[in-house]
């Protein structure tokens, strides 16, 4: 879809206004990226204080909370959490911004595209060759992510270089159709998407999370090239349906592990509330959560991205970039709101760190440290010549 966009501009205009591009990414990302971060740091802080351990004798302990959220915000977690070797949904990560590392390779990918293109344009002189190209660093990126699979699987999954192929293909993709102005039949469109679903449900029944992405994520990337193929670019037959619509709108709140949904927005809202969601229900429950209450979670944090797609997003979307102050103030914005996160993180992070004051540990003595048992008195040290701290083997002190 973005790519899609760009060719379109590319084809029109011979340029691609990176500004505005850069505008529009901005006022479709940061306001929930924020307003997420902002929720859950919050959260985090109340139930990391002592406040909360007075209650609750439960406290949320994790320090590294506040800075994996400047590294969300900044656009760099899949880095972050390659660099704490964590693995997103193989491990048991503690972090409520771990699912966050997808969204750092997207904008990524939205930061340095725009520049590439004009570059290959600049470079090569023709348009038509911008795919050809494009086609071949999505085949070395490919390269690179299977070489690194079998060799650092931690990197594997969270460098951009080795996961830019599988955004490449649909860029590609999108360079073919309009660059090239590709029409796909009707009956061959019909097959290929039926094709691209059907390969995309076998992955979600067959494919391990051991080897991640391996060559196992070809088949839900070109099930969904597939699936882009059928359409080229428009809804049709049960795609078109208003609930799947509907669902594409709201899909960047949470994340529904159905790529199928990618083809219609599926990088939406839905995403970004359903792993604090599933993080917090142990919390509450202090106990593991059952199948039942990880739906009903799910089910909460669909609720939570439906309300703020409409207080949120929605509102933003409509403000205008259409000239060049406009979107000087929308990336301004943008940046203030992702420093005022930041600045919150490393407030909260020294708040917990030095705890509340005085009054709330003197209030409710037993409920933080325990009563303390009585100790019995220390003898006074004996007179005399002092004995030495170690004693040769066999040796009894009298």
């Amino acid at each position: 879809m973005i790519g899609r966009g760009l060719f379109a501009e590319l084809k029109a205009k011979g340029s691609i206004d990176a500004l505005a591009f850069y505008a529009r990414r901005a006022r479709r990302i940061v306001p929930m990226s924020v307003l997420v971060a902002v929720v859950v740091l919050v959260f985090w802080a109340a139930n990391a204080s002592p406040l909360c351990f007075a209650l609750f004798e439960r406290p949320w302990v994790n320090d590294s909370v506040p800075r994996s959220a400047i590294a969300s915000v900044a656009a760099v977690s899949n880095l972050w959490q390659w660099l704490l070797g964590n693995r997103y949904n193989v491990s048991d990560s503690t972090s409520p911004f771990a699912h966050y590392w997808s969204l750092g390779v997207e904008e990524q990918f939205y930061l340095v595209v725009p520049v590439l293109l004009v570059l290959m344009l600049v470079l090569l002189r023709r348009a038509r060759l911008v795919a050809v190209v494009l086609g071949v660093l999505t085949a070395a990126s490919f390269g690179w992510s299977i070489w690194l699979s079998g060799h650092d699987v931690v990197r594997a999954f969270y460098d951009p270089l080795s996961r830019g192929w599988e955004i490449g293909v649909g860029a590609t993709l999108a360079a073919v159709v309009v660059l090239y102005g590709i029409h796909i039949p009707p009956l061959i469109g019909r097959l290929s998407a039926g094709a691209g679903t059907l390969a995309i449900v076998a992955f979600m029944v067959l494919a391990p999370l051991e080897a991640w992405p391996s060559w196992w994520a070809l088949i839900p990337v070109d099930g969904t090239a597939l699936v882009i193929v059928g359409g080229t670019g428009l809804a049709t037959g049960w795609w078109g349906w208003p609930p799947i619509q509907r669902l594409g709108g709201w899909s960047y709140g949470r994340y529904l592990y159905l790529y199928l949904y990618l083809y219609l927005y599926l990088y939406l809202y839905l995403y970004l509330w359903h792993w604090p969601a599933l993080l917090v229900l142990p919390l509450v429950l202090e106990r593991e959560a059952t199948l039942g209450e990880r739906v009903l979670a799910e089910v909460a944090a669909a609720g939570l991205a439906a309300i703020t797609h409409y207080l949120v997003e929605a509102p933003g979307r409509r403000i205008g970039i259409g000239t060049r102050r406009r979107q000087v103030v929308v990336l301004l914005g943008a940046a203030g709101a992702i420093a005022a996160v930041m600045g919150l993180a490393v407030g909260i992070s020294v708040f917990v760190q030095r705890g509340l004051p005085n009054p709330v540990l003197a209030v409710l003595p037993s409920q933080i440290a325990g009563t303390p048992e009585p100790q019995p008195p220390i003898p006074p040290p004996r007179r005399g010549r002092p004995l030495p701290t170690c004693y040769p083997p066999g040796f009894v002190p009298r």
